[in-house]
């Protein structure tokens, strides 16, 4: 029986080059394909314009702020949607200007009412001015202190003043008793002796001559002057000089005075001339020791 089993072929396919791993890519489809497909997209490419975003988000691109005449987003005063302009509060005004003129003491009243008027209104309608509400409620409040303590001193010096022991009807004092120095008159008698003293006192104590004392006033003069003090020296030398022309002019019977007494004076302070107008000088003897009598004729 014949073989039947076909033989290889001799010849045999053609074989292909291999391929070279590093070799560029073709820039086209290769030879022979009749349908190319898409180029491969690079996943660094920045991405193609578009329409612009929606997103409420997104940083705003250059040139794109708000329009002419609206700043910070907001439509111009006036229009809807606009803020209302907060205009200045009256009162807070007024409450400032009459703070600083509080030293008149009804005005310092005046803008303390202002002042909390102006308070109260800015929680129903806001306004402007609130610091200057504040700044008038605190000077009214400072001149309003200084006005206080200016009356209380005031009333102390006028209890000074009448404070005394009562006179007799020729103005001899009836009883002892602590006065301040403007009590003093001519002929009164006291118990310290101010001759030991540089300054002038602010009480003395007041006794009838009758009774014993250190002191005794004998004169009282006024030194010469305008309504500015003429000075330590000034105001001492005039009352020296007045004291010895008093002495030399009364005659005064000076029989029961000690042995040690002396001629001595008090002339006005700058304080006393300026707020009080004292102009007085007082001319008294004086003497450690105690006596009774008065230096005038019985």
């Amino acid at each position: 029986m014949p073989d039947t089993t076909e033989e290889p072929s001799a010849v045999a396919p053609t074989a292909q080059p291999p391929a070279d791993l590093f070799a560029a890519p073709l820039s086209g489809p290769a030879a022979g394909d009749t349908a190319a497909g898409p180029a491969p997209t690079d996943p660094f490419a920045p991405p193609a314009a578009g329409p612009a975003s929606t997103d409420p988000f997104a940083v705003p691109t250059p040139g794109s702020g708000p329009l002419p005449g609206r700043a910070n987003g907001w439509p111009p005063p006036g229009l809807p949607g606009a803020p209302a302009a907060r205009s200045w509060s009256g009162f807070a005004i007024t409450s400032f200007v009459l703070g600083l003129l509080g030293f008149l003491f009804p005005l310092s009243l005046i803008s303390a009412g202002f002042g909390i008027a102006a308070v109260r209104r800015r929680r129903r309608q806001p306004r402007r001015g609130l610091g200057l509400a504040v700044a008038g409620l605190v000077c009214s409040a400072g001149w309003l202190l200084v006005t206080v303590a200016v009356a209380l001193l005031l009333v102390l010096v006028a209890q000074d003043l009448k404070s005394g022991p009562e006179r007799t009807a020729d103005g001899r004092p009836k009883s002892a008793g602590q006065a301040g120095p403007w009590y003093l008159r001519q002929g009164d008698c006291m118990t310290e002796d101010l001759g030991v003293l540089a300054e002038e006192p602010d009480k003395v104590t007041v006794v009838p001559c009758e009774q014993p004392h250190r002191t005794q006033v004998f004169a009282v003069v006024t030194v010469p002057g305008g309504s500015t003090h003429p000075g330590d020296a000034a105001a001492m030398a005039a009352a020296d000089r007045l004291c010895t022309a008093r002495e030399q002019q009364d005659g005064l019977d000076l029989s029961g005075l000690p042995q040690d007494a002396s001629t001595s004076f008090h002339y006005p302070s700058p304080a006393g001339w300026l707020v009080l107008r004292d102009h007085q000088a007082q001319c008294f003897y004086a003497s450690a020791a105690l006596w009774t009598g008065s230096v005038r004729p019985g």
